[in-house]
């Protein structure tokens, strides 16, 4: 017989790259009336058809619509990096200047941004509870579940506010926080069984080394910032701490709904009302922290609507007299300090009330506060953590800028360790985060690597991680996405090992069989580099015994 006719070079270009992926049904066509019905690779000797330079087996109009539906999705993604970096910044800016003119209320600050999502979420909650759309499956949940949630949650947001309130560095506030990733990985490693790798480990210790870096001046007693009484030092460290109750708060909602189908609106809504709830027990702890007297703290609280209003309730002959009074009771050895240990009213002398400014401060750091959590959900749903990673890793050096400008209220000068310590801290998550990115870049650059399109098993990996991601928005909290990136990383590093099964010998040839643009052999099922094997169809010299690779598979060949 005539030997089959070579196909052209761009034609198996066309086929090389066709075949690095599963086929689609218009060359499946054009393979069956070449080979006369037959299935690729159940013959010998076929020929490749010769089509023409445009032809590549698929409809055009249809790639084009693919094609604006990537670009549109794009364009989508770019959106929300942009709006991400803008809000997470005025976010983190509105979050320090609240606590100006509100300094001396920081428990009445404490409540009401705890409050503040309760009215927003439930405006959401009932309408699409009458709507049927939250389920009975949702609302039958055990309340005492979003309880212990919002009992974390509450521990973890007063001890934020507090110390962002008495840190009077703002820029090393953005650094502190960065403790959130050692800490998250020793809260999954301890609850999770989580696993690390190397790089992930030394991208932790380089964080931790640059907070001590951070801390060195207040450390040795160098730091000037002692100049509201209250210790830098002690402060730092509550804030570092305050990440503890914030992961278990997160490890708890992965346990206790054991991947059960929730709206995350629903979700946290009921937590937000029972971390206002618990946070009313917590103003009496709060107010010994802040050496305010019990008797006075309802009228703290009564001061703290009134400095929100724009009215100022301690002034400047108050606040000096209240010195005074406190100076006075500190040296006769009386007031909380005392032998006796009872609490004199004297003790607590607050400063002067600049209120004026706190309306604007408060509401607009709600409404930024509101929309970045939107963000957040809406990342994880629609686009990818990457994008999350990359917008709050510059958010890094772009909130440290920001604290320096010498127009914004409190700003202070930067200091030469806060300088070093953000050098080292971003290291350290760019290690974390960004290793096995920047190292596929590399190897694709120097073209060690393929850098075509994605192989299937890498297009498998990223769908896996966007739906555990997608299910991760459920288990991380207000303000926590951005603190909890080592978590979320478990939950798809277990995804990835439940659906990956070891692959076959025939899988194995069939993947080098489409490597080198022959066409795949019909004992293989799925795209190469997948971990989906299923036996083949029981034939001459085959029994229901044989493992699916101990047949070789018939022959197929092209003639080049």
């Amino acid at each position: 017989p005539a030997a089959p006719a070579a196909p052209a070079p761009a034609t198996l270009g066309a086929l090389q790259r066709a075949n690095s992926f599963k086929a689609s049904p218009a060359q499946a066509r054009q393979w069956a009336a070449a080979t006369g019905g037959k299935s690729p690779g159940s013959g010998r000797g076929v020929a490749v058809p010769v089509r023409g330079a445009d032809d590549d087996g698929t409809d055009d109009g249809n790639e084009d619509k693919l094609e604006d539906v990537d670009t549109a999705k794009d364009k989508f993604l770019m959106i929300c990096f942009g709006s991400f970096v803008v809000v997470a910044l005025m976010n983190r800016v509105f979050q320090k200047l609240e606590t100006i003119p509100m300094y001396n209320y920081p428990v009445f600050l404490s409540l009401l941004t705890t409050f503040i999502y309760i009215p927003a979420s439930f405006a959401y909650i009932i309408p699409m509870q009458m709507q049927g759309k939250i389920g009975k499956e949702q609302t039958q949940i055990p309340k005492y579940k979003f309880a212990i949630m919002g009992c974390l949650d509450s521990l973890a947001s007063a001890m934020q506010i507090f110390a962002v309130n008495f840190i009077t560095n703002a820029s090393i506030l953005v650094l502190l926080s960065q403790s959130a990733i050692p800490i998250s990985m020793m809260i999954s490693k301890l609850f999770l069984k989580a696993t690390y790798s190397l790089t992930q480990y030394l991208g932790a210790m380089i964080v931790c080394c640059g907070i001590i870096v951070v801390l060195t001046p207040q450390l040795t007693g160098k730091s000037t910032d002692e100049d509201n009484g209250h210790s830098q030092v002690v402060w730092a460290v509550v804030n570092i701490i305050s990440c503890i109750p914030m992961a278990l708060s997160s490890v708890y909602k992965e346990k206790a709904l054991q991947g059960q189908d929730i709206d995350v609106v629903y979700l946290n809504g009921w937590v937000s009302v029972f971390q206002f709830i618990l946070c009313i027990p917590l103003t009496i702890p709060s107010a010994f922290v802040v050496n305010l007297p019990l008797s006075e703290l309802p009228q703290n609280l009564m001061d703290g609507f009134h400095c929100l209003m724009g009215r100022s309730s301690v002034y400047m002959a108050t606040a000096a007299l209240g010195a005074a009074a406190a100076a006075s009771g500190s040296a006769s050895g009386e007031g909380m300090d005392g032998m006796d240990g009872s609490m004199d009213d004297t003790s607590y002398a607050p400063p002067e009330d600049h209120c004026a400014r706190a309306p604007f401060y408060v509401w607009s750091y709600c409404i930024f506060n509101l929309l970045y959590n939107i963000l957040i959900v809406v990342i994880l749903k629609y686009g990818s953590a990457n994008i999350m990673y990359l917008g709050s890793t510059a958010l890094v050096p772009l909130t440290n800028a920001a604290f320096a400008m010498p127009w914004l209220p409190g700003h202070k000068p930067v200091k030469p360790t806060d300088l070093y310590g953000l050098i080292v801290i971003m290291l350290g998550i760019t290690i974390y985060r960004f290793y096995e990115d920047l190292k596929t870049l590399v190897l694709r650059k120097l073209g060690i690597e393929d850098p075509d399109t994605p192989t299937a098993a890498e297009a498998e990996r990223e769908r896996t991680r966007k739906q555990v991601l997608q299910r991760a928005a459920l288990y991380v909290g207000l303000n926590q996405a951005e603190a909890l990136g080592p978590l979320m990383d478990e939950r798809v590093k277990k995804a990835a090992r439940k659906k990956m099964v070891p692959r076959s010998p025939a899988q194995i040839r069939g993947s080098y069989m489409y490597r080198l643009g022959l066409a795949p052999s019909p004992t293989v099922t799925g795209s190469p580099g997948t971990f989906r094997r299923s036996p083949p169809p029981l034939g001459p010299g085959r029994s229901p015994g044989r493992s699916p690779g101990s047949v070789r598979p018939n022959a197929t060949s092209i003639n080049v």
